[in-house]
């Protein structure tokens, strides 16, 4: 099945997207978008919590003006990145700690 022309399609800096698809007003964005265009979530509001608390970002896609879905993003940290991190963590705390 091919894409879904998309008209009006604005991308909101730090919110999330929105534009007309098949002739219904779509959005997919982030709590602030949906404070913004003044919508509730209260119907995944639960689901949401708990996909932020396994530390995802969590995503609301809207459709003419209702919830209809969210989408959970996670980044894992590789092995490799989180014991440089600790490393570093720990020279600058001993860092600190020297002076």
């Amino acid at each position: 099945m091919p894409p879904a022309e998309v008209s009006d399609f604005r991308s909101l800096t730090g919110r999330g997207v929105m534009g007309t698809i098949v002739g219904k007003r779509g959005a997919l964005g982030n709590s602030r978008l949906l404070q913004d265009l003044g919508i509730e979530a209260r119907p995944l509001a639960a689901q949401a919590e708990a996909l932020r608390a396994e530390g995802q970002t969590v995503m609301f896609l809207v459709v003419d003006d209702q919830v209809v879905g969210l989408l959970g993003v996670a980044d894992p940290i590789s092995r490799a990145p989180r014991r440089r991190f600790a490393c570093c963590t720990l020279r600058a705390a001993r860092d600190h700690a020297d002076r």
